[in-house]
């Protein structure tokens, strides 16, 4: 069974809100088979996410979403969709938890209680059990386990020019960052070492 979903892209590949001139849903239509069902995946994220086929569509969740109403492609309403008809395989390669800013808005606004939030963080560590996290998060691990901080300070001096304080992490401090990241599941997928 084929089933068409609309994109939200223009043929130019331009994913940005407002990017298709005939507006939501116009351009290209991806095609899913239906048939390519991934129930056990889809069973392991309810196990942390909570149940999510108790979400109805009504895209309260968007219409909140500081990511989405500030333009970044965000569509939790599709991926739900892809959720509930438990196509693992798109779901896997979906990158938009990983955009997710903890906000809980989606949480409070829910209708039908389904909290989102613990939906997108539970896949995200689905998607790394599989190593299927974007590749951004493992360079942002990486700075944390090399430095401290998500964001490396390459410029002292400018910093003291402003009169602002050098962005380092004390010693003690950053081994223990280096200890917490490497006592986990990052090390064993080679994330950090």
């Amino acid at each position: 069974m084929l089933r068409v979903l609309p994109r939200r892209c223009d043929r130019d590949g331009d994913t940005r809100q407002g990017a298709c001139k005939g507006g939501w849903g116009s351009g290209i239509l991806r095609v899913l088979n239906l048939g390519n069902k991934d129930v056990e995946l889809i069973d392991e994220l309810g196990k942390e996410g909570g149940d999510i086929k108790r979400c109805i569509q009504c895209g309260a969740c968007m219409s909140i979403c500081p990511v989405a109403i500030s333009g970044f492609e965000f569509p939790n309403k599709r991926l739900f969709k892809l959720i509930i008809l438990e196509m693992g395989e798109e779901v896997l390669e979906h990158k938009s938890p990983w955009i997710c800013v903890s906000c809980h808005r989606c949480v409070d606004v829910c209708p039908r209680d389904v909290n989102p939030h613990s939906i997108y963080f539970a896949l995200r560590r689905l998607q790394s059990k599989y190593f299927r996290h974007p590749k951004v998060f493992e360079d942002l691990v990486r700075r944390i386990h090399a430095h401290g901080f998500c964001v490396e300070s390459t410029d002292s001096e400018r910093r003291r020019t402003l009169g602002l304080n050098e962005l380092k992490m004390d010693e003690e401090s950053l081994e223990e960052v280096r200890e917490i990241l490497t006592s986990g599941k990052l090390r064993d997928l080679g994330v950090v070492r």
